[in-house]
């Protein structure tokens, strides 16, 4: 009984995984190969109706090539006729607009502030890039390492804006803090009043004069004043 339940399993999966692409995946394919390699496209149709029952007419196997597209606007025209061997039909022609889509990395799991985000935390997702923030990260290297400034879920776009290093300094720590002043190189003693990763501004008190002043993290408990006056 196990046994041929196992059989009849792995038999569904075989069937699944030899499926042929639906006439609509071949029509975004064709168009999609329009915009250069790794690229997908979406098929608006300006008659979804013909399209359709174009689909069921001429089949999974039907001839698909495209007779025109312009990389400005996305409008395309589709040539689609009747597969080699299949009963002689008149060709149809389609036309509509394509839109381009983008593969992005997202987190696959919401994300806190102190978490640092690593390969395994990563999935990639197609969206339409019109639906993009300003600044969505495009790439791996852009996520991978750092961590967010606050509470990221999961799916979503992810901007550069929301990601920092994970900081060095933390609010309150002791820091010591780099200056040169008149080619001499000093140091004080000062404490942090925000966190801070490397490379980043920091906020400093200095301890001797209560002064506050604007520093760069360099290293845990290290700070520079890059400009002094």
């Amino acid at each position: 009984m196990i046994k041929a339940l196992l059989i009849l399993l792995l038999s569904a999966a075989a069937a699944k995984a030899q499926t042929p692409p639906t006439f609509g995946e071949r029509a975004a394919e064709a168009v999609a190969a329009r915009y250069g390699a790794g690229q997908f496209a979406r098929l608006a149709f300006t008659k979804p109706a013909i399209a359709e029952a174009a689909g069921r007419l001429y089949g999974p196997d039907a001839q698909i090539s495209v007779e025109s597209f312009d990389p400005h606007t996305h409008r395309f025209a589709l040539r689609i006729e009747a597969a080699q061997g299949a009963q002689a039909m008149p060709p149809t022609l389609l036309t509509g607009i394509a839109t381009p889509l983008v593969s992005i990395p997202v987190l696959a799991r919401d994300v806190k502030p102190g978490d640092v985000i690593r390969s395994a935390d990563i999935v990639t997702q197609t969206l339409e890039p019109n639906r993009l923030p300003p600044g969505t990260v495009r790439t791996l290297q852009e996520l991978e390492g750092l961590t967010p400034r606050y509470h990221l879920n999961a799916n979503r776009p992810v901007t550069a804006q929301s990601l920092r290093r994970k900081p060095v300094i933390l609010k309150g720590d002791a820091v010591s803090v780099r200056f040169v002043v008149g080619g001499l190189e000093l140091s004080a003693a000062a404490q942090a009043m925000h966190d801070a990763g490397p490379g980043e501004p920091l906020q400093i008190l200095n301890l001797r004069s209560k002064k506050t002043l604007d520093a760069v993290a360099t290293a845990p408990g290290q700070a520079e004043i890059r400009n002094p006056i």
